[in-house]
């Protein structure tokens, strides 16, 4: 009879802290940048540990406002050529649009931020000389 025998070896705090600090550099905004924003905001921290974690959530926040408001250009743009082209296609030859693989460029407008942030509970106005 034949035992199967599975052995974990958990690594250690320190090893998982050397872990987190390796995968957490990839990804981040840099410490120079950051510890300049934390030091205006009041925050005093010199642990890695602490400035690498506050810059993934500031990486991941930022990341799905910008999806969003791109979420909401698309919507914008598509209803703005529907209307336009009164439901023709856009292309005149009669091909459809997955034949054309060209990628359209898209700016990024306060139409757009303003209710990917208002989806987060941050309102935005345009200051009333702008109005």
């Amino acid at each position: 009879m034949f035992y199967w025998l599975e052995i974990y070896i958990f690594p250690s705090p320190d090893e998982r802290k050397k872990n987190f600090l390796l995968v957490a550099g990839i990804f981040q905004i840099p410490d120079a940048v950051l510890l300049n924003l934390m030091t205006t905001a009041g925050i005093a921290s010199t642990d890695p540990t602490t400035t690498r974690l506050i810059s993934l959530a500031a990486q991941k926040f930022l990341s799905g406002v910008a999806y969003d408001a791109l979420q909401h250009c698309k919507v914008r743009t598509s209803n703005q050529s529907s209307k336009s082209h009164h439901g023709q296609s856009a292309n005149h030859n009669g091909s459809n649009h997955s034949s054309n693989h060209r990628q359209e460029r898209r700016t990024l407008t306060m139409d757009d931020l303003t209710p990917a942030l208002a989806e987060r509970g941050i309102a935005i106005r345009k200051p009333p000389y702008y109005e």
